[in-house]
């Protein structure tokens, strides 16, 4: 998941407001050369988040815990942000779901009618790409198969959102949902019916 953002004040000298403020979450903050991508691991809800000059990146540092979980970590991490005016208007979100299946054979699982004419096919990969628009959100998707190391499936959802000013938790609250509603309601339109009653998906 990733915010594009504009800051109160510079974003160097911002770095020590972001670690007290995200220590209060139980981030830790791992020191680095690289002045520009700065990392900050929550070892008890297995989340990071990479802070740049003009975006925040955060991720999962072991399996997914799920959505319920994961935008609780999210939400409260921009609150603090927002509400201490380090934060001072959100522009662009975007949530992005890669899920790995242990099943190649993609192209049979997908209920997606113009798959044949998009198919790009090698000795190693196959791939259907798409980008389009839901009202007021950009979605880019990828589905691709995977022969090495091993013979995986693989359904990448990305829906962001852009051109918005945010400046409240509030507001940011209500995109962030409509935004990942949008992601799962493609993600599970993809497969097909008896194809999808055989997994377990955690979204």
């Amino acid at each position: 998941m990733q915010i594009f953002y504009k800051a109160q004040i510079d974003f160097v000298p911002s770095i020590g407001y972001f670690h007290s403020y995200l220590q209060k979450l139980h981030f830790d903050y791992i020191k680095s050369d690289d002045l520009l991508n700065h990392l900050f691991i929550n070892d008890v809800d297995k989340v990071k988040i990479v802070a740049r000059p003009d975006n925040i990146v955060f991720n999962c540092t072991a399996e997914y815990v799920g959505w319920t979980m994961y935008s609780k970590i999210i939400n409260e991490a921009i609150k603090i942000l927002l509400e201490s005016k380090l934060i001072i208007d959100v522009n662009r979100i975007g949530v992005r779901y890669i899920s790995d299946f242990n099943d190649k054979d993609i192209m049979s699982k997908v209920d997606l009618d113009v798959r044949s004419s998009l198919a790009i096919e090698n000795d190693s990969i196959k791939k259907i790409s798409l980008e389009s628009r839901f009202a007021e959100d950009r979605v880019i998707l990828n589905l691709y198969e995977n022969e090495e190391p091993k013979e995986t499936m693989s359904i990448d959802v990305d829906v962001i959102r852009e051109h918005i000013h945010i400046s409240t938790y509030g507001e940011f609250v209500e995109v962030l949902s409509d935004v990942h509603d949008l992601e799962k309601k493609i993600f599970f339109s993809l497969l097909k019916d008896e194809y999808l009653n055989t997994l377990n998906p955690e979204y």
